[in-house]
């Protein structure tokens, strides 16, 4: 992503890259905590549903992370160059997707 950042999007260094990257670890700590938060209360909601079990609960949380993960991909494409905390953010994005089921 350090590279990505470098060639394609003009990060003027690997420091300031790295810097960007940082929002990864963010966006995955966050995303990682409330993935755990909701399926945790989809279960408890629907725990008079026997038919789904609990990984069926699981599944719906992974599966509208996987769906928000490719929106991401293409909002990290679209945005500009210049644009230093808007990339930052989309980083942040995507960690928070990948991180978080």
């Amino acid at each position: 992503l350090v590279f990505y950042l470098m060639s394609v999007k003009g990060a003027a260094d690997a420091a300031k890259a790295a810097v960007m990257v940082s929002g990864l670890e963010v966006g995955g700590f966050i995303g990682g905590t409330l993935a755990g938060f909701m399926s945790d209360w989809l279960i408890r909601s629907r725990a008079h549903q026997k038919a789904e079990g609990h990984v069926g609960q699981r599944v719906k949380i992974v599966m509208a992370y996987v769906a928000a993960t490719l929106g991401i991909l293409a909002a990290i494409r679209a945005v500009p160059a210049h644009a230093g905390w808007l990339q930052w953010a989309t980083i942040a994005g995507l960690g928070f997707c990948i991180y978080g089921p």
